[in-house]
């Protein structure tokens, strides 16, 4: 009975020693957001990343780039954002051609009453800001979100990107905007294919038919 007695009154003075140095269980750490859900504010992806949803692109310099590019997490994708200020090259309501090549016939000439005529565009026309190209080659010299190896999206691209939500704030009128993608439209030099998310099905047009561009990266 001696050494039961010894035993508790041990304990009970571990115990209390214990509580008067501070010890016993740790604070549970605040819950942090991850954010990167569909329509939520976006949130820096320098942090664990989850599977779905979007978030801010970390700027090695310090914070992040805002809307001016984003990544889906999902895919790992970055996305150019585009600018609500209309003398900004990456304008949201611009739109431009599509010529890719200095030697397919892509150029259209209607002629009335007869077939149209076809021919090379220029590399002019092709290196134009307001042709893929020409925007593409502009945006990798102004090494948007620190990156140069913007490109067109493929169509699947474009239908994660519609995937995200029918209108984010890193992504304005991505829901009423068609988009040029990097395929051709399968028939013809002269096409190409257009995708206007959250559409699923592409369809062709002329190239020299003017569309929006929304530029991609991958980042994996």
């Amino acid at each position: 009975m001696r050494i039961i007695k010894q035993s508790l009154t041990a304990i009970l003075l571990t115990a209390m020693l214990t509580a008067c140095s501070g010890g016993g269980d740790a604070t549970a750490p605040e819950e942090t957001s991850t954010g990167g859900t569909a329509g939520s504010t976006p949130t820096d992806s320098a942090a664990t990343e989850p599977t779905t949803g979007y978030g801010y692109v970390t700027n090695p310099a310090g914070g992040n780039y805002g809307t001016q590019c984003a990544k889906d997490y999902a895919t790992g994708l970055i996305w150019e954002g585009k600018s609500l200020n209309p003398a900004d090259m990456r304008f949201v309501g611009l739109t431009f051609t599509n010529f890719d090549s200095t030697t397919a016939l892509q150029v259209e000439f209607e002629i009335a009453g007869r077939p149209s005529v076809y021919a090379a565009p220029t590399s002019g026309q092709v290196n134009a800001e307001s042709n893929s190209i020409g925007y593409k080659n502009a945006v990798n010299a102004s090494a948007l979100c620190g990156f140069t190896d913007w490109r067109l999206p493929s169509r699947n691209e474009l239908v994660a990107l519609g995937l995200l939500s029918s209108k984010l704030s890193d992504f304005p009128e991505v829901s009423s905007r068609a988009y040029w993608t990097n395929e051709s439209g399968f028939d013809r030099d002269s096409t190409g294919s257009v995708l206007r998310p959250p559409a699923t099905a592409g369809n062709k047009e002329y190239r020299g038919n003017s569309f929006g561009i929304r530029l991609v990266r991958s980042s994996r």
